[in-house]
């Protein structure tokens, strides 16, 4: 039975992995997502692969926007990559077609980097990790002593992310969207009123208002079902395994216009370890969850929200079998760390 559970009041685009995203009023979901989101992504050069926010963390210091000015989605339609235009906190600005983009983006980071447009899947080189990913890894990515719970992921994709930065073909971290629900933050605000939980730590590409925000982790209820946003069909994949990204110091959000214009000094707060901590506390690192697109079609803010549970109600908890699964996968990443001594 179709049931409204919100609208939408955000839509999130991150023109480069890692960077601060923009606020957008429409975006068009295609078979790999929004469309144009995370379209470029930064390489660190010396490690010879792409690198993300647990190696280069103060890329969230960074913004970028597309340099485009009439009907962008055209553009990403036509399999091209328009180039883009990267502003850093004192507010000084370059475009990724500038000669000395990575020399200027480098000085920043402090660490020889390139940027690159999102490549095609059979180039696997450009992909592909210095060495195989473990346990040891994963802990690192999520700052933890102990690997989460992974049971909601594909095993292909835990072997795929072994071997490789990101899904191929991809730069996002999983799966195509990531959608969070305005009950599930104002329940975590309400288990730690200390803690800053706000939309931008969790980078979604879609922040649903929910009906009543007394509701909880009600986004959680959402996985195995479908969700009927606009035009466009979503199936809610999984929980979102939270990694330290949502700790650490980064930009406020701004809308797309705002960014394009805003010049000084850029807006940010700063490391808030309570968030993870909390997280950690209440749902074993997980919020927000991942989708992936059913059927394309255009999202515009205001549009309601309808979910579609899926036939027969999946168990609360993990089962059995669940909890199994778990332990094959953190066995499979913990011989991937015995065997690369």
């Amino acid at each position: 039975m179709t049931q409204l559970v919100g609208h939408v009041e955000q839509l999130w685009q991150y023109p480069v992995k890692s960077m601060a995203g923009v606020g957008i009023p429409r975006a068009e979901l295609g078979r790999n997502g929004l469309l144009g989101d995370r379209g470029w992504c930064a390489r660190e050069e010396e490690l010879g692969q792409l690198t993300v926010v647990r190696r280069t963390p103060k890329l969230l210091l960074c913004r970028a926007t597309y340099e485009i000015d009439k009907d962008p989605d055209r553009s990403f339609r036509a399999g091209h990559i328009p180039p883009v235009r990267i502003t850093l906190p004192d507010g000084a600005s370059f475009s990724s077609t500038d000669a000395d983009a990575a020399d200027r983006l480098s000085e920043f980071l402090g660490k020889r980097i390139s940027l690159w447009p999102l490549q095609k899947k059979s180039k696997l080189k450009h992909y592909r990790l210095a060495k195989p990913q473990g346990a040891r890894e994963f802990r690192r990515q999520f700052a933890s002593k102990s690997l989460p719970d992974l049971s909601s992921i594909p095993f292909s994709k835990i072997l795929e992310l072994m071997l490789f930065v990101t899904p191929l073909g991809s730069y996002y971290d999983l799966a195509p969207l990531h959608i969070l629900s305005s009950s599930a933050l104002a329940h975590m605000r309400r288990i730690d009123p200390k803690a800053e939980f706000r939309v931008e730590r969790f980078r979604p590409n879609i922040f649903v208002k929910s009906l009543d925000d007394d509701n909880g982790l009600d986004d959680f209820s959402w996985v195995h079902g479908q969700l009927q946003l606009g035009d466009a069909e979503v199936r809610c994949r999984s929980r979102t395994v939270r990694c330290s990204a949502t700790a650490q110091p980064m930009l406020t959000g701004l809308t797309d216009k705002e960014a394009r214009i805003c010049s000084g000094p850029q807006k940010g707060f700063e490391k808030d370890g309570g968030v993870l901590r909390a997280i950690e506390r209440e749902t074993g690192r997980h919020l927000g969850i991942y989708a992936s697109v059913k059927t394309p079609g255009l999202v515009r803010v205001g549009d309601p929200v309808y979910w579609v549970p899926a036939k027969g109600k999946p168990r609360e908890g993990l089962s059995t079998y669940q909890r199994l699964r778990n332990r094959v996968l953190h066995a499979s990443l913990e011989s991937v760390d015995r065997f690369g001594r």
